[in-house]
C-alpha cells in the first residue's frame, strides 16, 4: 500500500491506511508529493521489502490469520498490474521516482447525520452531544476537519491528473463538502474513469441543494459500500437517526438510476448484529435488494468491548452452528469469497476470549438506552444471553 496510497483521517493526519496509524505527516503542513516520498513512508516500504512484519499492520495479519481477506490483501490484487513498475522504481532508500499516490482513502471531516452505537465522536459530528455527557469527546467542537490552512481541492490539485481511486468515507462523505469539491474536480477535467469508491450510510442523496445522482451518472466506475447494520427498527437501534423507510427509498434510487453501480451492504460485523447476521443477509437476498454475494463483512477490530471475541464460549458455538448451516444452506448461491469471509468471522471469534469485557458493554448498552429513551430488548431482544437479568 505504500507504493500507490495515502489515508488522509478527520483529524488532518496521513497514515498508511484507516487501520495503521504510523504518522507520516499532517496535510496542514506537508504536501501530498512530500508526504508521499517523506521519510517515515521510505521507511515503511524498506521495511516491506525486507518482508518484515509491521506492527502497527495487525489488524491485516489477524484478519488473515483468521482466513479473511484484508484491506492489505485487496490493495495488492487490485494494484498487482503496476506493482513491478512501482517496485522497479524505488530505490536504496525507499524513494519512489516520480511517484505521486495513485489512490486516495479521504475522511476529510467527521462530519455525519448519524449515532451509531460502534461509533465515536471522533467519525461522527453528530456524536458530540452526547460525548459531553459521557465525557469522551474527541475535541471541544462537533466538527473535526483535517484540512484547515488549504482546501483539500488545492492540496490535493497537484497529485489529481495521476489519481486513478478515490475512496471516500466519513464521518458521512456525502455531507462533506470537500467530497463535492473533489467530484467537481473531476468532472472539469474530464476524469470520468476516475473509481469512485465509497462507505455511505446512504441516509440522504443531497447536499446544500444538490443531487449526487447526476454527477455519479457522469462517472465509469461507481461502487457503493453501504454501511447498514442491521434492518427495520434494529437497524435504526444501532445506526441511531437512521430512518429506514428513506434508506430503502434511496437504495431504489441508485438501483433505477444508476444500474451499472456496484452496490453492496456492508455491515460491521459486532455483538450488536452478529447473532442476526446471516437472518438479514437471507432477507437481503429474498427482497432483491442485493445479489447473494454483494454483502462485505466488516470485523469490527475496536472497541473492545463490541468485539465479537467477547462473547461467552457458548454463544460463540451457537453463532457458529447459526453461520454453517446459513452456508449450507446457500452453498449454491454463495461464491468462496463470501464464504470465506463468514469463515473469517468464525475464525476472528474464535481467536481470543474478550468476554471480560461483557460487563464493559451491559454497561455501554444502560447508559446509551437511557440517554436516548431506548430499549434493547424492544429491538434486540436476542442480547437478552448477553444482558443481566433484570
Amino acid at each position: 500500500m505504500p507504493w500507490v496510497h495515502l489515508h488522509v483521517y478527520t483529524d488532518g493526519k496521513v497514515t498508511p491506511c484507516c487501520s495503521n496509524f504510523l504518522h507520516y505527516g499532517r496535510v496542514n503542513e506537508q504536501s501530498p508529493t512530500a508526504i508521499f516520498n517523506g521519510r517515515p513512508i521510505r521507511a515503511f516500504r524498506l521495511r516491506m521489502l525486507e518482508d518484515k512484519k509491521e506492527k502497527r499492520c495487525q489488524s491485516c495479519y489477524q484478519i488473515e490469520a483468521a482466513g479473511g481477506k484484508s484491506i492489505r490483501q485487496d490493495t495488492i490484487e487490485r494494484y498487482a498490474g503496476q506493482l513491478p513498475e512501482l517496485l522497479q522504481n524505488t530505490d536504496e532508500k525507499g524513494t519512489l521516482k516520480g511517484g505521486t499516490p495513485l489512490f486516495y482513502d479521504l475522511r476529510t471531516s467527521n462530519q455525519c447525520n448519524l449515532r451509531c452505537r460502534t461509533c465515536y465522536h471522533g467519525n461522527s459530528s453528530k456524536w458530540f452531544k452526547e460525548a459531553e455527557l459521557l465525557g469522551r469527546t474527541a475535541a471541544p467542537q462537533a466538527k473535526i476537519s483535517a484540512f484547515e490552512k488549504i482546501s483539500c481541492a488545492d492540496y490535493i490539485a497537484e497529485t489529481l491528473p495521476g489519481v486513478e481511486e478515490f475512496y471516500f468515507a466519513g464521518g458521512e462523505p456525502l455531507m462533506m463538502e470537500e467530497h463535492w469539491q473533489i467530484l467537481d474536480q473531476l468532472i472539469a477535467m474530464k476524469k470520468f474513469n476516475t473509481l469512485l469508491r465509497y462507505n455511505t450510510n446512504l441516509s440522504t442523496l443531497q447536499y446544500k441543494g444538490r443531487n449526487i445522482i447526476p454527477l455519479w451518472q457522469q462517472f465509469d466506475h461507481l461502487a457503493l459500500g453501504i454501511s447498514i447494520d442491521a434492518f427495520g427498527a434494529a437497524g435504526e437501534y444501532i445506526r441511531k437517526d437512521l430512518r429506514w423507510s428513506k434508506f430503502m427509498e434511496n437504495i431504489q434510487t441508485i438501483k433505477t438510476l444508476l444500474p451499472n453501480a456496484v452496490l453492496r451492504f456492508e455491515p460491521t460485523v459486532s455483538l450488536l448484529n452478529i447473532f442476526r447476521l446471516t437472518a438479514d443477509h437471507q432477507q437481503a437476498i429474498d427482497q432483491g435488494w442485493i445479489s447473494p454475494n454483494a454483502w462485505h463483512l466488516n470485523i469490527l477490530q475496536r472497541p473492545d468491548l463490541f468485539s465479537i471475541q467477547t462473547l461467552p464460549a457458548e454463544q460463540k458455538r451457537q453463532v457458529e452452528t447459526q453461520i454453517r448451516t446459513f452456508l449450507d444452506r446457500s452453498d449454491s448461491v454463495l461464491n468462496n469469497s463470501t464464504k470465506e469471509a463468514y469463515e473469517g468471522v468464525i475464525a476472528f471469534m474464535k481467536q481470543a476470549d474478550l468476554s471480560s469485557y461483557l460487563p464493559a458493554f451491559q454497561q455501554e448498552i444502560i447508559q446509551l438506552d437511557q440517554l436516548r429513551k431506548e430499549s434493547w430488548a424492544d429491538e434486540l431482544p436476542e442480547l437478552s444471553v448477553l444482558m443481566p437479568a433484570d
